[in-house]
């Protein structure tokens, strides 16, 4: 679960950051490297980098609904998972709503 919430982070920020990167010519983002490697437009390298994203973030919440018992971890287990969709979460609002570094 945690490589997971790694991935989406990683792979949110370059869906949002593609402008920006675009004008640093930075080669490192999940948007222009598969736009490079498809010979795809940029529309549907973003629709790529969206689905890998939603994959993972698909993945994340069938391990969350069908772990296994932690017996006296449980709460640990619940804790971590909450936390890491608070952080998500808080991912998504830093790019929509708490800043305007991407806008």
């Amino acid at each position: 679960m945690r490589q997971l919430v790694v991935r989406m982070m990683a792979w949110y920020n370059d869906i949002y950051s593609v402008k920006k990167d675009l004008l640093k010519n930075e080669a490192m983002n999940l948007v222009l490297v598969i736009r490079q490697e498809q010979h795809c437009t940029l529309e549907e390298a973003y629709a790529e980098a969206i689905r890998i994203h939603d994959a993972d973030l698909n993945e994340f919440i069938k391990i969350k609904h069908s772990r296994p018992g932690f017996g006296a971890y449980n709460k640990d287990v619940d804790r971590f998972i909450t936390n890491a969709e608070l952080f998500l979460k808080g991912q998504v609002l830093w790019y929509t709503k708490g800043t305007q570094r991407y806008d």
